[in-house]
């Protein structure tokens, strides 16, 4: 007996075909509805009534009407109008599907030779068609849509009948027919109006069951020789899983969909669905089809709706087709990714997708694609070169490893780890900026996120374990001396010329470096291959310091950063100087983002290593230089980042953990010794007006002044006192009681402190502590007992107390403490006047009687000074002494500031000290403080005696070029104060020695001088630097004596040469750093019209005036290189020009009302700017006219008297000719020689054009090539979000 569903097939259904109807007929109707629908429905609705009217009209029964709706053919009514068609369809379709998932059962009358007999084929499939276009035409309609379902499914159950592609049952047509019910989801309501939750979710159901039918089929026919019936389902698939993933309502729906279409399309990879029994066609088919899915678009869709599950179960159904297929993709990825992946979030998840492929790959059949990117990393194109480094940085930041528990020989004891590392170095460094920034971000990825086997070779390689010595080294700090002077000077308390030193610092008690970077050992690791990489690993930091001088600021920004993961591996790199030279380098990058880089980078690597000494040294130092940036988001996040390291980390003592207990304390330490206490004072300052600091934070402070942080401690307490009060002051006066008593924690230093917070607070200690303060300090200076520094502060502050206490300054005390003073100094004079050291005390008394003497208004005792006298005439009549009697230094200084004290009073006794002051100012082998005290000594003597010191002046002058930094440094100091008060004229040796101090080798001086010039210029004479501009070129050249000179008579300078004369390159550079400075500072306009001088010197030259002189050649080389700068000035400062230059002319009264409004003022203003362009094109038209002549005169004149120096001035004079053209080209263009001339700008263009081509180049290759020194804002950004994306 027959199955039902052939019964049902044979018997009942061939009741619904037409035989009038093919599939032709079909097609004609749907096209003739698409062209005219409007026209075809309106027929269609009238055709009943129009015939009956024509009845009427004739009388006659007209012809049936041609049919021309699919809905009206005969056929489509019946079986829409039966409602047991359906039942029927779905009988069948069960019965079919019961059948075929019976294992083992077979029916002789069910295949299609038996039933193409029973039945016509070319009527059921028209039946089938007509079905399903209606739902196509009328896709609103569910009576429609449920035909067309049942019918497709139908024909898709039937088609596993054995015999179907015996017969011409599968037709390709009708099959393409059938996958066309999926569209109807995207036309299920007309438009504008909501589609029903109801309705789709009935569809999508529909759809599985579609979908389970086709795998059904599949199963039991193949697809061989049917490539358009495979394009079909792949397109169709495509668009179903699109509507999954962006409009379908129901999510559990939806993922059951996806997952029944890559079942479907795993099986149809299956080897017999392909011509040659290979499904590579096929996979690559779907692959291609796909694509769409890696875009940027569908990048966030859930892991149930990814295309890549396809190709997963792949690589387990069929291995061996699969992973050549997703291997040419990977290839096509890295070296022909396709257009529309051409914005780079698209290509990141392409590039994502092959990863990922690749990764399966090696885990499940050991093909790699590392291989491949050896073969390819030498590729022309750098775009290619590029995408190779993004894969190595996938590659290398996920696990893998192949799976396998057979076949270990085939398997490589080499992780491929190691291959990568190989490609990445020679990437790392590449030529090409762009491949070299690509390749340091893809190492910092590594670095940051690599995965297990990445980070044991890193770590392996420069894991260094570091000894916890940390408190030791704190402790062993000993630059107490330079905390105690850079203090005392800063704060204000006490001379720094004085000086005095308790401890002699030696290199042997230098504070320890740390340890430095060991030396290169055997790589030790368990990780096979690695020695194969061991030179490269050793090289890495090498890499990535030349990476932090690259000209392009991304790669200086991610070296350092790359740079710092390997500091967290090994801290001791950190005492490597280089390191210290580079980062220190990059704080003062012109690159904002950079510098703010740094500081992140550093602030990282304290909170790492928060007490390595090392490492605080060099915080502090970057920390100043960012707290006195022009970003101010560098400077509040500097300030910030000096919060959170000092004030916030100090705790209660016994509260601190041992590991951070002396960090804030190091870096006061630190940024003191620098010299930047003013930073701490308005930093703190600051944060007290906004109440970040509390009365909390204060106390939390004064915990600490009895512990090992104590000198820190009183020095932050000395900072806060001007602006908070302690709840408990008296603390301070038992305190200092206690550290005299004990001497504990270097006395000296915290004394000096602790009277600065006295003086701040002495309104607030109670009348108990203010006398047993008073008794404790006037003890002090009546026993001696305290140091030399302290004296003037210590009497001072009994002045202070006493004047509070009684109202009044009572002389009485003063007398008594003078007397007692002068009774001890005349009774142990003995100890002053021998060669021997004298004792502390007397050295106090005597300053002690200087205070109380000065401020008594009488005369000094003429014993006593007849003992000062007399010694200090015994030390400056033989420089001898000084070396015979060691340890006098001290002696000295006290003898030089309190005789100057006194000759200050007394013009006799300065006429005797000023002779002895001379005397030994002169002396060759003298200690630094004690020319410092003499500097100071006359500065002093020189307001009140001015005739008498204006002799010496000119060898303190001389100090200025001492070799001791101390003694520029006040020689500096001093020389200003006595220049802004008319005491000495800035000019001559003054100024000359002055801007040789703007090249010093310190930087602290050179700002100094900076700062001295700067203050003269705005406050005194405005027009210095652009009268003495070009005199200086013949001063440094010693051409003084044959030119006529304002600024620099020669009776000022003595005849003296100046020592930056010669042709050496090192005095060469230093003028030219000089130069430098003027143009910086003269603007441009003045700088222009210098230029009048080009004329002057041809004149000279071209008469024989110019001197012949070695001195000559020299000053006619640095005068081209000075008028080069001129030109190149030209177009410096357009914002300063279009306000006014701001001389005279611009000064000019404006209308006599005062009434002048903003439009006059600007009509005046550009009046004046056109007087001075007009001025300047005239001196530029002469300059131009005679320059080629003044070149030949130039260079005869050089060659008859130095010809060695012909070279250098064929390079400044070709330099000048440049700077000429191609900074005014109107005015060269038509000048004479036009020849040469044109020449130049001929070179000038052909240059531009060039930089101009490498430039598009560059952009074509990669937009980021574009980055350079002085890159813009935006390109800064780019290359952040960059390093965002890799921290991420």
């Amino acid at each position: 007996m027959a199955p039902a569903h052939v019964h049902l097939l044979l018997d009942q259904l061939p009741g619904y075909f037409d035989s009038s109807v093919f599939i032709e007929h079909i097609d004609r109707l749907c096209d003739e509805h698409e062209n005219d629908i409007s026209t075809t429905v309106a027929a269609s609705d009238n055709s009943d009534d129009s015939d009956a009217e024509h009845d009427d009209e004739s009388g006659v029964p007209r012809k049936p009407p041609e049919i021309r709706n699919l809905r009206s053919l005969p056929m489509v009514k019946r079986a829409i109008r039966d409602s047991q068609l359906l039942d029927l369809m779905r009988d069948m379709i069960r019965e079919v599907e019961n059948i075929r998932s019976t294992a083992g059962r077979f029916d002789q009358y069910d295949n299609w030779q038996y039933l193409s007999k029973k039945l016509n084929i070319d009527h059921f499939l028209s039946f089938i068609y007509a079905l399903i276009c209606v739902a196509e035409l009328y896709p609103t309609e569910a009576a429609h849509r449920n035909l067309a379902i049942c019918a497709a499914r139908l024909y898709i159950v039937l088609l596993s009948t054995p015999g179907q592609k015996q017969t011409t049952v599968f037709n390709e047509q009708v099959f393409a027919k059938s996958i066309d019910v999926f569209k109807l989801i995207n036309r299920l309501h007309e438009p504008g109006k909501a589609k029903s939750a109801h309705e789709v979710s009935r569809l999508m159901l529909d759809y599985v069951s579609i979908l389970e039918d086709l795998q059904l089929l599949l199963r039991c026919m193949t697809l061989k020789n049917c490539g358009s019936a495979k394009l079909k389902l792949v397109e169709t698939f495509k668009n179903l899983l699109i509507y999954c993933i962006k409009q379908a309502p129901n999510r559990a729906e939806a993922e059951q969909m996806a997952e029944n279409i890559f079942t479907t399309l795993t099986i149809m990879c299956l080897p017999e669905h392909d011509d040659h029994n290979q499904c590579s066609t096929t996979i690559s088919l779907i692959l291609n089809k796909t694509a769409i899915f890696y875009s940027a678009e569908y990048k966030n869709v859930s892991s149930a709706f990814q295309v890549h599950n396809v190709f997963l179960r792949l690589l387990e159904q069929n291995p061996a087709d699969t992973c050549g297929v997703l291997t040419n993709f990977i290839k096509a990825v890295l070296t022909n990714p396709p257009k529309v992946f051409s914005r780079p979030d698209d290509y990141a998840l392409l590039l994502d997708a092959a990863v990922r492929y690749e990764l399966v790959m090696y885990r499940k059949c050991n093909v790699s694609i590392v291989d491949y990117l050896r073969q390819i990393e030498t590729h022309a194109e750098t775009g290619t070169r590029i995408n190779i480094i993004e894969m190595i940085a996938k590659l290398a930041m996920v696990d893998c490893s192949v799976d396998w528990e057979l076949f270990q020989s085939e398997i490589s004891k080499v992780p491929r780890e190691i291959e990568l590392i190989k490609l990445l170095h020679n990437k790392l460094i590449e030529k090409s900026n762009t491949v070299r920034q690509k390749a340091f971000q893809c190492l910092l990825k590594i670095l940051q996120n690599g995965n297990k086997i990445i980070k044991q070779i890193f770590r392996d390689a420069f894991y260094s374990a570091n000894a916890d010595e940390d408190e030791k080294n704190y402790l062993q700090m000993n630059d107490v001396e330079e905390l105690f002077e850079t203090a005392e000077l800063e704060l204000g308390i006490s001379r720094n010329v004085l000086n005095f030193a308790h401890q002699q610092t030696t290199s042997e008690n230098c504070p320890p470096g740390g340890s430095k970077a060991p030396a290169s050992q055997k790589l030790v690791s368990d990780v096979a291959g690695i020695e194969t990489i061991e030179d490269i690993l050793n090289s890495l930091p090498n890499t990535i310091y030349d990476a932090m001088l690259s000209p392009m600021s991304a790669i200086r920004r991610v070296a350092l950063s790359c740079l710092e993961c390997i500091l967290e591996l090994n801290r001791n790199r950190i005492d490597e100087p280089i390191f210290d030279h580079l980062v220190t380098k990059l704080a003062k990058d012109p690159v904002m983002l950079l510098r703010r880089t740094t500081l992140n980078v550093l602030n990282k690597l304290i909170a790492l290593y928060p007490n390595y000494l090392p490492l605080i040294k060099l915080w502090s130092k970057c920390l100043l230089f960012f707290l006195d940036d022009v970003d101010q988001k560098l400077k509040e996040s500097a300030m910030e980042s000096l919060k959170t390291n000092v004030f916030d980390s100090i705790c209660r003592y016994e509260d601190s953990s041992s590991r951070k207990v002396f960090t804030p304390w190091m870096i006061v330490r630190s940024i003191l010794v620098i010299g930047k206490i003013n930073v701490l004072k308005s930093a703190v300052d600051s944060w007290i007006q906004k109440s970040i600091l509390t009365a909390k934070n204060l106390s939390i402070i004064e915990s600490h002044i009895f512990t090992v942080n104590c000198s820190e401690a009183w020095i932050i307490l000395a900072i806060i006192a001007n602006k908070m009060k302690s709840k408990n002051p008296d603390l301070v006066i038992k305190t200092m009681n206690d550290i005299l008593q004990q001497d504990t924690y270097n006395s000296p230093i915290c004394l000096q402190y602790i009277l600065s917070v006295i003086k701040s607070w002495l309104s607030d200690f109670t009348r108990p502590g203010l006398n047993q303060l008073f008794k404790i300090l006037s003890d002090l200076l009546r026993t001696g007992s305290t140091n030399i520094s302290l004296v003037g502060d210590i009497y001072s502050l009994c002045c202070m107390i006493k004047e509070k206490a009684d109202g009044v300054l009572d002389e009485t005390w003063i007398t008594g403490i003078r007397d007692s003073s002068a009774e001890y100094l005349l009774h142990f004079h003995s100890h002053y006047i021998s060669a021997h050291v004298a004792n502390d005390r007397y050295l106090i008394s005597l300053l002690v009687y200087t205070e109380a003497s000065t401020d008594l208004n009488v005369k000094p005792d003429s014993n006593i000074l007849h003992i000062l006298l007399s010694y200090l005439s015994r030390i400056a009549a033989d420089e001898k002494l000084l070396l015979v009697q060691e340890n006098q230094t001290r002696k000295i200084n006290v003898t030089i500031i309190v005789l100057a004290r006194f000759g200050l009073r007394d013009g006799s006794l300065a006429t005797t000290v000023i002779a002895d002051f001379n005397r030994l100012l002169k002396f060759k082998n003298i200690h630094q403080s004690i020319l410092c005290t003499l500097i100071t000594a006359f500065a002093d003597l020189c307001k009140r005696h001015t005739s008498l010191v204006d002799s010496s002046i000119s060898t303190v002058i001389g100090q200025l070029s001492s070799r001791y930094l101390s003694v520029r440094s006040v020689a500096l100091n001093n020389l200003n104060e006595l220049i802004l008060q008319d005491y000495v004229k800035m000019r001559g040796i003054v100024l000359l020695n002055v801007l040789k101090l703007i090249i010093d080798e310190d930087d602290h001086i050179a700002a100094q001088a900076f700062y001295v010039i700067q203050l003269y210029v705005n406050s005194k004479n405005e027009k210095l630097l652009k009268v003495s501009f070009l005199e200086c070129v013949y001063v440094f050249n010693n051409y003084l004596k044959y030119a006529a000179i304002d600024m620099f008579p020669a009776s000022d300078l003595d005849n003296e040469e100046c020592d930056l004369a010669g042709s050496d390159a090192t005095l060469q550079q230093k003028r030219c750093a000089i130069y430098d400075f003027f143009v910086q500072n003269i603007d441009d306009m003045s700088l222009l019209k210098l230029l009048k001088n080009v004329n002057k010197i041809y004149q000279q030259l071209s008469k024989g005036k110019y001197v012949e002189c070695s001195q000559g050649v020299g000053t006619l080389v640095d005068l081209i290189y000075v008028f080069k700068c001129m030109c190149s000035v030209r177009n410096r400062d357009k914002s300063r020009l279009s306000k006014g230059t701001g001389t005279a002319e611009d000064d000019a009264p404006t209308n006599t009302d005062g009434n002048e409004g903003p439009s006059a003022k600007k009509s005046r203003l550009k009046a004046a700017q056109t007087q001075h362009e007009t001025e300047i094109t005239t001196i530029v038209e002469k300059m131009i006219a005679v320059y080629y002549n003044f070149q030949q005169e130039v260079r005869k004149y050089v060659q008859k008297i130095e010809p060695a120096q012909m070279g250098l001035v064929d390079t400044r004079l070709e330099e000048l000719a440049l700077a000429i053209a191609g900074n005014f080209r109107t005015l060269v263009e038509f000048a004479k020689p036009m020849n040469f001339w044109r020449s130049l700008l001929k070179q000038i263009d052909s240059t531009k054009d060039c930089k101009r081509k490498q430039c598009k180049k560059g952009k074509d290759k990669n937009k980021s090539d574009e980055e350079s020194e002085g890159e813009s804002n935006e390109e800064d950004d780019i290359a952040d979000d960059l390093l965002d994306l890799e921290d991420e």
